[in-house]
């Protein structure tokens, strides 16, 4: 067995997609099952309820030394603001 080095990326991805194809399967799409409707013994998901008062324990609860979430706001910020922006975030 002969093995070939390279530097291109290109070729790098070319390798890496080969070698995947041996290890996964191919499905058959067509005989993937029906989905069916499921219901929870709990009630649908617009029966929770959630207010000013429940925003504000999780704003409180905020680490500040933890990274900022995908809306890239820093939690020690948030905790900062928490009673200026808790009913507006209650109200989304």
């Amino acid at each position: 067995m002969t093995m070939e080095v390279t530097s291109s990326e290109q070729e790098m991805a070319q390798e890496l997609n080969k070698f995947f194809i041996t290890v996964f399967t191919k499905e058959n799409l067509a005989s993937v099952p029906a989905i069916q409707q499921m219901t929870c013994q709990y009630g649908q998901l617009f029966d929770i309820h959630v207010d000013d008062s429940v925003v504000m324990k999780k704003l409180e609860k905020l680490r500040q030394d933890k990274a900022p979430g995908a809306d890239d706001i820093q939690p020690r910020y948030l905790k900062e603001i928490a009673e200026e922006i808790c009913h507006a975030v209650h109200s989304l």
